[in-house]
């Protein structure tokens, strides 16, 4: 049996996975140029191995579901612990990041914001009101409304 390595195969699936660049890693050519020319089950296919390949990482698995043929390197499986905690977190702030504001009612976003932002402006106007306003200033109001 041959070795892979757990953290190219991770990021291969997480990266590359919608050309089908893991399953080419793999040696599995048939499955690589199907995943190509679905661009990964249109999404779906890409989603779960990645999904699997994280998992895999962090249970520090030695053999991978994707493939029989191949063991995962011993020196490779604390890296790929290590690189499915980072891919993990990265899929969590995605979603939190992208998915959930743009499922729900955007002007309610913008009218929170800009009701925080506003406030504080005027609060700094009140207690400052010598100083200048320049770019520093209101990126600093921003990012304490953060």
């Amino acid at each position: 049996m041959t070795t892979k390595d757990r953290v190219v195969l991770q990021l291969c699936s997480f990266l590359g996975g919608i050309l089908g660049i893991d399953r080419f890693y793999l040696e599995q050519w048939g499955w690589g140029v199907l995943k190509l020319l679905t661009l990964g089950g249109f999404g779906i296919w890409a989603t779960v191995d990645s999904l699997i390949q994280i998992v895999e990482g962090i249970m520090k698995n030695t053999s991978t579901v994707m493939s029989k043929e191949f063991t995962i390197s011993d020196n490779s499986v604390q890296g790929g612990y290590i690189c499915g905690i980072v891919l993990l977190v990265l899929c969590v702030l995605g979603f939190l990041i992208f998915i959930i504001p743009s499922s729900t009612n955007k002007k309610k976003i913008s009218e929170f914001w800009n009701l925080i932002f506003v406030t504080r402006f005027r609060e700094h106007l009140k207690k400052n009101t010598s100083e200048p306003i320049h770019i520093s200033l209101l990126w600093r109001l921003i990012l304490t409304s953060l």
